[in-house]
């Protein structure tokens, strides 16, 4: 049975079924509903009931505000091994 976690604006989780990480985005008390944006860049919505049967697990540095640290997120994405030639002119 998943441990139900709860939201907190910026976190990041991993969704154990999913195999997938994830980012809160925004969390709407009066319509239940959390917003989270996956690392795809895919965006999706959850009930607050379907957001605690996720078997979720907080990621990152875990600090008062909830958010990674801007070199936290570089290496848990990938961006710290890119290099400007990786990305187009424009």
């Amino acid at each position: 049975m998943p441990t139900q976690v709860q939201p907190v604006a910026g976190r990041w989780y991993y969704d154990a079924a999913g195999g997938r990480r994830l980012q809160v985005t925004r969390i709407d008390e009066n319509d239940e509903f959390i917003e989270a944006r996956f690392e795809d860049g895919s965006i999706e919505r959850y009930q607050r009931s379907a957001w605690q049967a996720l078997p979720l697990q907080p990621q990152g540095e875990d600090d008062s505000s909830g958010y990674l640290s801007n070199e936290a997120y570089r290496r848990a994405t990938g961006w710290a091994e890119k290099s400007p030639d990786d990305f187009p002119d424009g």
